[in-house]
């Protein structure tokens, strides 16, 4: 991998960065056949921009990312390679302390991700060529906003949604899972070295939404509401 990063004035710098992948496969094909290593490389530019006096950083990217020989999972423990996937996109994250008390953290990301040349046989027993469809289970988009809000003596309260857009259950793109948006939330207190904290995912206790699929019929709904504590301790 090789990257170069360049500071254009004291309120931006700007990077572009190249790389190369390299991944054996230990599965074999429906025939019996070793699966080829799966190879690829990426593109990828952006930009940082100091804001709010440097309370705030707004980072921005696009990516440009091909693969070779990428194994593809079939029903009945079958695995399947297809010629390239290709995915393109944009990221973005905005973070910082625009108060004292107040942190901020939010992210949105845009994906299109395809098959170049992929042909498979379908349920019907039909081959159908993918290309230009989506590899099963990439949303195109996600999105995540989180708060932070220090109070006296210690404590602090985060709460925030993230969201995430519909996704193909299989490679065919016939079925879609639909887009959901949770909401999070934690509260911390911290005395001395100790800091406690409790952490609380899908707080309202959103019910339909699915996460994943099989063979297109059974289908994972997400979790509910469920809640963890840590302690942590400082040296």
């Amino acid at each position: 991998r090789g990257a170069l990063n360049v500071q254009a004035n004291r309120f931006m710098s700007v990077y572009a960065s190249y790389g190369t992948s390299f991944r054996p496969q230990t599965s074999l094909s429906n025939d019996g056949r070793q699966l080829l290593p799966e190879t690829g490389n990426q593109y990828e530019i952006g930009q940082r921009f100091d804001l709010a006096q440097g309370r705030m950083t707004l980072n921005t990217s696009l990516f440009w990312i091909n693969k070779e020989n990428v194994t593809v999972s079939r029903a009945n423990g079958v695995f399947d390679q297809a010629g390239r996937v290709r995915a393109k996109g944009f990221e973005a994250d905005l973070r910082g302390r625009p108060t004292r008390k107040l942190q901020l953290l939010a992210s949105y990301g845009f994906t299109q991700s395809q098959f170049q040349d992929f042909e498979l046989e379908d349920g019907d027993g039909v081959t159908r060529n993918l290309r230009g469809r989506t590899p099963s289970f990439v949303p195109k988009h996600t999105a995540r906003l989180w708060a932070v809000q220090d109070f006296a003596k210690g404590w602090s309260v985060a709460v925030g949604p993230r969201y995430i857009s519909r996704a193909p259950v299989n490679n065919f793109n016939y079925y879609f899972l639909g887009g959901y948006t949770l909401w999070d939330a934690a509260v911390y207190y911290r005395r001395g070295r100790v800091e406690y904290s409790f952490n609380a995912n899908n707080v309202f206790n959103k019910e339909r939404y699915l996460v994943a699929s099989i063979n297109d019929f059974l289908v994972y709904p997400g979790r509910p509401l469920d809640v963890t504590g840590r302690v942590k301790f400082l040296f």
